[in-house]
């Protein structure tokens, strides 16, 4: 909404509610943005939004526990090589989350974004933000089928964070020419610092029956029910210098490369909040990473492109780094990607062809001489290809395809005991997916119809990759209307029904069942 020829002003509010797809899972999401645009004159602008959102689950969904085939009374084949132990469909719905569970977040963020034009050719750019968020975990969210029990085993967690960051990022940039051949230029610093507060609290929250769980409630944050109570602090301070350049060698021929060198110092406290027994350590870390990549035009609407990258990334989360691996370098990685891109058949067929090549290198693995003792030196890659297809056959009708092939592996990776997963597939890492979404909007009617189905391929629950999850097919399919208040859509998931698993959890028999046959009701409306 305009407020003047200066000043304009833009509100966005979402709200959703759902009931879940597995007993007392009920949720609620909601989050709202306001936003500015300010042009006091024609060289500066300012865009300045505050962010808001916020979540409340009650009872939240952790998974569904494998057991035995004995002890299942629907036993299905979702996963196998389990040892005995099944998906039980009988199971599907069942919470064992304790009756006054509570998950929930409230996020603000404020941000700020000022763009100076010192010259026709050079701009000046600053981005600054503040960030708030306050979340909290009060769950039984482990599971454990006990075959000597017949019982599920239970986990008790309660974890709170209290984290803040800011962000300052302040660059130049230049847009012109050098020896006649167009060149976009930027260079700049960036500073930051988070400060992070949590609650950690580990134990058990009683065995229950796997078909009739008396969930029971959460137990009081003592010492008596909590044997695992730690308090902990986490400072990290951040600092960082870039520069990127994109180089025209023809009008047909782009050439892009950057460079980023940063320094992150890491300062964190793990307090026993029983004994006050503290553990106070730190460490810098100062990593280099860089990439280049060029885009050639064969024809005005096809493209081939290429990309090097070199990465690094923290053994862990900083925030969440033990005193034991603080000391590790960074774990460092590149990627390889190359393909096509081209639109052709009068703009109504645009099509993306890519392969890949991704490896990590210096991860966290065991010393073959003393498989007691963590050291860096494992590496995995990731091999593969992508394509996307959309195709407009005519005004009205819309086909969309993408699919992927990877072949993901550990190259080296001993883990606890010296077991070697060389050669293993990660865990929650399918071979395959691919989509396909048709929509049909009759220009007669305010009406789309829309249908789509999605396959995801076989993965398997942890490295050792004892537990195989199958392949699922998906059918979805929506029905939108474009009322005079707004745009109401209809939308049914997992048509047939199907059970499924789309992710396993901390451990290789937990297992998250998909979402079953489900409606959704929407409204998107504007003014």
């Amino acid at each position: 909404m305009p407020v003047s020829d200066k000043v304009a002003l833009r509100g966005d509010v979402s709200y959703s509610r759902s009931n879940g797809w597995v007993d007392d899972t009920d949720s609620e999401t909601w989050s709202g943005r306001l936003a500015a645009l300010i042009e006091p004159t024609d060289r500066l602008t300012i865009k300045l939004s505050a962010d808001y959102s916020g979540d409340d689950f009650s009872t939240a969904y952790y998974g569904t526990p494998l057991v035995s085939s004995a002890v299942a009374t629907d036993p299905s084949n979702v996963v196998s090589g389990s040892a005995g132990l099944v998906l039980d469909r009988s199971m599907r719905d069942i919470n064992f989350n304790v009756e006054d569970g509570k998950m929930d977040s409230d996020t603000l963020w404020l941000r700020a974004r000022i763009d100076y034009e010192l010259s026709d050719n050079w701009t000046l750019v600053s981005d600054t933000s503040w960030y708030d968020s306050q979340r909290l975990w009060r769950d039984a969210d482990e599971y454990t089928f006990n075959a000597g029990s017949g019982l599920i085993d239970r986990g008790a967690t309660l974890i709170t964070h209290d984290h803040q960051y800011w962000n300052q990022r302040l660059n130049v940039a230049y847009d012109g020419e050098i020896a006649g051949h167009r060149n976009r230029f930027s260079i700049g610093v960036e500073l930051g610092e988070t400060d992070f507060y949590t609650k950690r609290r580990f134990d058990s929250a009683g065995a229950v029956d796997p078909h009739n769980p008396v969930r029971g409630t959460f137990p009081v944050d003592n010492a008596t029910n909590f044997s695992y109570r730690q308090n902990v602090t986490a400072d990290v301070s951040s600092r960082a210098i870039f520069a990127e350049d994109a180089f025209n060698i023809t009008p047909d021929w782009l050439v892009v490369g950057g460079i980023r060198l940063d320094d992150f110092k890491l300062d964190r406290e793990v307090a026993d909040a029983t004994t006050g027994a503290a553990d106070v350590y730190g460490s810098d870390y100062d990593p280099l990473t860089w990439r280049v990549g060029t885009v050639y035009n064969v024809l005005p609407q096809t493209q081939l492109f290429a990309q090097y990258s070199k990465v690094a990334v923290p053994v862990s989360g900083l925030l969440f780094m033990s005193s034991s691996r603080a000391p590790f370098d960074v774990s460092m990685g590149e990627s390889y990607e190359a393909g096509v891109k081209s639109t052709f058949a009068d703009g109504r067929v645009d099509v993306a062809l890519s392969a890949f090549h991704i490896r990590q290198d210096d991860i966290l693995t065991r010393d073959p001489a003393n498989v007691a003792l963590t050291v860096q030196g494992g590496s995995q890659t990731s091999d593969g290809g992508e394509i996307a297809l959309n195709w407009r056959p005519t005004d009205e009708l819309a086909i969309g395809f993408s699919g992927t092939i990877l072949k993901a592996e550990f190259d080296e990776l001993l883990e606890s005991g010296g077991a070697d997963r060389s050669g293993n597939r990660p865990a929650n890492t399918p071979q395959q997916m691919a989509d396909m979404v048709v929509t049909y909007s009759p220009e007669a009617l305010p009406l789309s119809f829309t249908g789509s189905v999605r396959y995801n391929g076989n993965f398997y629950t942890a490295n050792d990759n004892s537990i195989k999850v199958g392949d699922v097919t998906l059918f979805d399919a929506a029905v939108a209307w474009e009322a005079p208040f707004g745009t109401l859509t209809v939308r049914g998931r997992n048509l047939t029904n199907e059970l499924y698993v789309d992710w396993s959890g901390y451990s290789s028999s937990l297992v998250f069942v998909g979402e079953g046959r489900s409606v959704e009701v929407s409204l998107s409306t504007s003014f």
